[in-house]
């Protein structure tokens, strides 16, 4: 008998163009150069889908600028749907704590 996987996201796809990054709370300023690095050796089969949260229509990027940022400059600059882990209901200290603890390499 199989279990089935509850998963507090839902896998969407969304355009990079709607997808925004708070510089005003937890969130560390973009490297341009982390960019390039990433952007360098990209490789859509192993890269992880960001984390974005659903709040009041708008998807916010709690996890994962850089990759999303290296994923664009690899379309040339052009925007480009991504899949992300969009959850919902989340508030910006629950978004901070799930960064904090994705950084820190904590699965709990």
């Amino acid at each position: 008998m199989t279990e089935d996987i509850v998963r507090p996201f839902e896998e969407k796809m969304v355009s990079s163009a709607l997808l925004e990054i708070p510089r005003n709370t937890y969130q560390r300023n973009l490297n341009p150069e982390r960019v390039k690095r990433i952007s360098h050796s990209f490789d859509e089969r192993i890269a992880n889908e960001p984390k974005v949260s659903l709040r009041d229509g708008r998807y916010v990027v709690f996890d994962g600028q850089h990759v999303i940022a290296a994923r664009v400059d690899k379309n040339s600059g052009e925007e480009l749907p991504i899949l992300c882990k969009v959850y919902s209901g989340l508030s910006d200290q629950e978004e901070a704590s799930l960064f904090a603890s994705a950084r820190a390499g904590r699965c709990s």
